[in-house]
């Protein structure tokens, strides 16, 4: 059963963003959870480029394809998260957007997934080590990774 998400995204009243078009036109999405390692690189590729430009050819990213899904997922990413269209909503006058997509598959990295004393496979957040983007140029990390008993 697939799983709802919310993601948003800010769109200028000339132009728009590039993420959101994409988004709207094709119906599908990939969303990466980043390593804190890859903080540069995603400031890198935070930059706005002209419509048809690529940031995979651009700053020459890995990427591979998932079976059956028609985008591919950045390689290097510890966690990516295959969505769906589902809707959105504008709201305001600098027309926001709140975005719906389904999950339909989630890949993550190998050596990220551990079973946990009931054989069950989770996820190492301590091996992950997901990156939270404040905006522009800062981040956050989530500090250790802990279990309640």
């Amino acid at each position: 059963a697939a799983t709802s998400l919310i993601d948003s995204f800010w769109c200028p009243k000339k132009g728009g963003h590039l993420s959101r078009h994409n988004i709207l036109e094709r119906k599908h999405l990939v969303i990466h959870i980043p390593s804190v390692e890859q903080a540069k690189a995603v400031t890198e590729t935070a930059t706005h480029l002209a419509r048809g430009e690529s940031e995979l050819d651009t700053f020459n990213l890995p990427i591979s394809k998932e079976e059956g899904w028609s985008l591919p997922r950045l390689t290097d990413t510890p966690i990516a998260i295959l969505c769906r269209y589902y809707e959105h909503h504008e709201i305001g006058p600098k027309k926001q957007a709140i975005i719906y997509c389904e999950v339909m598959d989630v890949y993550v990295r190998d050596d990220a997934c551990v079973k946990d004393a009931k054989g069950r496979v989770k996820v190492d957040a301590n091996v992950v080590q997901p990156l939270g983007r404040l905006g522009a140029n800062e981040y956050a990390t989530f500090g250790a990774a802990f279990v309640v008993e």
